[in-house]
C-alpha cells in the first residue's frame, strides 16, 4: 500500500482529529474556558465496556489509554478513560490536573475515577463520565470542599442508570437517593491515581516496559492512506473486550468502509500501521483461488476463495478463532492470481464529531 504525507483533518471530513486541530480551537480562550471546554469533550464519550482489558496484557495495555485511539478509534469506555481524556487536554495547556480514585466498601458499595482540576488558584472537582460538578455559587469547588459538604448545588447527572448498565443486580441503584448516598459516600475513600505505585504488578510493568509516567499515551498518525473512495456506515461493529459485536441499544459503532484501487492488479498488498482499527478486508479478485494472510503474526491459508464476502469473517469460521485477541493495524495478503481493488472495513469513532461540534 501506498502512504501519502497527509493533514490528519481533510476539509471533505475530520477522517482524523489531531492535538493541532484541539489547540488551534482553544488557545485563545481562559483557562477556565479551556477546562470547562475540555470537561464537555471528555463528557462526550460513551461510557461502556473497554474495547481491551489493559491488565490482561501488557502488550496490548495502551490500547484505550492511547488518546489519540481514544479520539479517532473508540470514544467509548469507563471511567477512567473519561478522565484520561479530560487530563490529557488539560495538560496539552500546562494545567495541573490530579485523577483520583474513589470508593467507599459497605453495604453501597461503589468505587469511581474522578478528576481535580487547578485553575483560577484553587482545585475544581469534575466527574466526566457523570458529567457533573459542585458548585457553590458560581464557583465549581474542590474535593475537600464537597467533603466537608460545602457546596450549594450539584450539575449534571447524578442518576444511576450509567451504573445499572454493568451492575442491574445491585437494586438500591435504582433508588436516586439512594444513589446519591452511595456516591457521596464514595468520598470517604480518596487516593490518588499514580502509576508509581507498588502494590500493582502491572502498573511496575507499564513504568518500565513503556516508558511513560502518566497513564495515556498519544501516538498521532503521520500518514494517511492514498483512497479512492471513503463511506461512513452507522451503526456498525466495533471490539468489547477483544471481541468483535455489532451496535446495540447502549452502543453505536460507527465504521467507514474504504475502497482501494490496485492500478497494477498486484497479488500482494501490505498494510502496516493503519491509522484505523481495522475490523475486515474485502477484495474483488479475476476468479476463485487461494489466499493467504498474515494477522498478528498468524498466519491462514483460505482454499477456493471467490473474494466476494469479508474474509475475517470467513477465518474466523475456517479456523475457530477470536481474530481481534490483539487489536489489528497490520496485515499481509497474498492471492494466486491479480487483486483488483480491495475494501477495508475499519472502526471509527462518533466522538470526533462531537468533539468538532463542540469546538466550532
Amino acid at each position: 500500500m501506498n502512504f501519502v504525507k497527509d493533514k490528519l483533518h481533510t476539509n471533505r471530513e475530520h477522517f482524523l482529529l489531531s492535538v493541532d486541530y484541539i489547540i488551534d480551537k482553544l488557545y485563545t480562550f481562559s483557562l477556565r474556558e479551556i477546562v470547562l471546554k475540555s470537561f464537555y469533550i471528555s463528557s462526550s464519550m460513551t461510557y461502556y465496556l473497554n474495547a481491551y482489558d489493559y491488565r490482561e496484557n501488557i502488550d496490548r495495555d495502551l490500547e484505550v489509554h492511547d488518546v489519540f485511539k481514544l479520539i479517532n478509534i473508540y470514544g467509548y469506555g469507563v471511567c477512567k478513560q473519561f478522565c484520561l481524556l479530560f487530563g490529557f487536554l488539560t495538560d496539552i495547556f500546562n494545567i495541573p490536573n490530579k485523577i483520583l480514585y474513589i470508593g467507599k466498601k459497605g453495604e453501597y458499595s461503589i468505587d469511581h475515577f474522578v478528576i481535580e482540576v487547578f485553575y483560577d488558584s484553587k482545585w475544581h472537582f469534575f466527574d466526566p463520565m457523570m458529567k457533573l460538578f459542585f458548585k457553590k455559587g458560581k464557583d465549581i469547588v474542590s474535593l475537600k470542599e464537597i467533603e466537608k459538604g460545602e457546596y450549594e448545588a450539584i450539575v449534571g447527572d447524578l442518576v444511576p442508570e450509567k451504573w445499572l448498565l454493568f451492575n442491574p443486580e445491585k437494586s438500591y441503584f435504582k433508588n436516586e437517593n439512594s444513589f446519591k448516598k452511595a456516591y457521596l459516600n464514595m468520598f470517604e475513600n480518596v487516593e490518588e491515581f499514580t502509576l508509581i505505585d507498588e502494590r500493582y504488578f502491572y502498573k511496575k510493568q507499564l513504568l518500565k516496559k513503556k516508558s511513560i509516567i502518566k497513564w495515556y499515551c498519544y501516538n498521532e498518525k503521520k500518514f494517511l492512506p492514498k483512497y479512492s473512495n471513503i463511506e461512513t456506515i452507522d451503526k456498525g461493529f466495533g471490539i468489547v473486550l477483544n471481541k468483535r459485536i455489532p451496535s446495540n441499544e447502549n452502543i453505536q459503532f460507527k465504521n467507514y468502509l474504504i475502497s482501494y484501487n490496485n492500478p497494477f492488479k498486484s497479488k500482494e498488498i501490505y498494510i502496516n500501521d493503519f491509522p484505523l482499527l481495522i475490523l475486515d478486508i474485502k477484495i474483488c479478485i479475476e476468479e476463485v483461488t487461494n489466499i493467504q494472510i498474515v494477522i498478528n503474526d498468524n498466519y491462514f491459508d483460505l482454499s477456493n476463495s471467490d473474494g466476494g464476502q469479508y474474509l475475517f469473517n470467513v477465518v474466523s469460521d475456517s479456523y475457530d478463532i477470536n481474530l481481534f485477541e490483539h487489536p489489528i493495524y497490520s496485515l499481509y495478503l497474498k492471492s494466486e492470481v491479480n487483486i483488483i481493488k480491495y475494501q477495508i472495513l475499519a472502526q471509527s469513532t462518533y466522538l470526533k464529531d462531537k468533539i468538532v461540534k463542540l469546538l466550532l
